[in-house]
């Protein structure tokens, strides 16, 4: 149990993807996903994104576009957090207008200066942590916090009626 315990708070690259409850969520509400920019090929079989880019494509390298669903890596680079690095390269895209709507699954960590600019967004608590699968689908024995999703765009209604079921929807 030790073991486990370590390597879920580990910021080495541990492969963890979406349930399927949620990723059917996100799908409805966006109606598909055009992109997921920070997954693997064993993850899109259960995304099904149209396009996704893994470690050797690095997707803070690379545009982003249309539909996107964002699960970032966890953990840090350096004495920054992954979540801040990819949370705001997404807030910048959308920005931009590039990423017409999004769905960011990060940890429920609303003291994080980089948590704060999604205030500004519909936000959902998730009621129960999150028992991520690993590699070989099994989910997570030990979740070590809860999670938010947030989403960018103009489906708020949408998100808010599917996104209740797992949590409360906080709208800006």
């Amino acid at each position: 149990m030790a073991e486990e315990h370590k390597r879920i708070h580990s910021s080495q690259s541990v492969e963890w993807y979406t349930p399927p409850r949620y990723v059917h969520a996100v799908r409805v509400v966006m109606g598909g996903v055009d992109l997921d920019p920070a997954s693997c090929a064993e993850a899109n079989q259960l995304i099904a994104a149209s396009c996704y880019y893994d470690k050797k494509l690095d997707g803070l390298q690379r545009p982003w576009h249309g539909r996107v669903f964002l699960n970032p890596p966890y953990g840090k680079t350096g004495n920054r957090s992954n979540q801040g690095i990819w949370s705001r390269y997404l807030l910048r895209e959308h920005e931009a207008g590039q990423v017409s709507q999004a769905i960011l699954l990060v940890n429920n960590v609303p003291d994080r200066h980089w948590f704060w600019p999604l205030w500004k967004y519909p936000i959902c608590f998730v009621r129960k942590r999150i028992h991520f699968l690993d590699q070989d689908l099994q989910p997570q024995k030990q979740p070590t916090h809860g999670n938010v999703f947030v989403y960018f765009g103009r489906h708020q209604l949408a998100f808010y009626t599917v996104f209740s079921d797992f949590g409360h929807v906080v709208m800006p």
